[in-house]
């Protein structure tokens, strides 16, 4: 599985959507499912996934599906 698989499946999973979800435009401001229960789970579930740390800065930085990649990336953090 790709690094990009599975970062969608950490989207699917904690917001407990279908398999087939549009998330490129998805963001707290459009999913009501996105509550910080949610937003420290997916999070920590990237942390690990993908063995890096979040910063605060990060985690104020993470609103969107989009903004999660841009965050990745930064890290060194190959998305295909």
């Amino acid at each position: 599985m790709s690094n990009l698989e599975l970062y969608r499946e950490i989207f699917i999973n904690c917001l407990m959507l279908e398999e087939d979800t549009e998330l490129e435009e998805l963001s707290t401001s459009n999913c009501d499912e996105w509550d910080s229960f949610v937003h420290v789970e997916m999070l920590s579930q990237m942390e690990k996934t993908f063995q890096i740390k979040m910063t605060k800065a990060d985690i104020f930085q993470f609103s969107s599906y989009k903004s999660g990649i841009e965050i990745l990336i930064s890290k060194g953090i190959e998305l295909d």
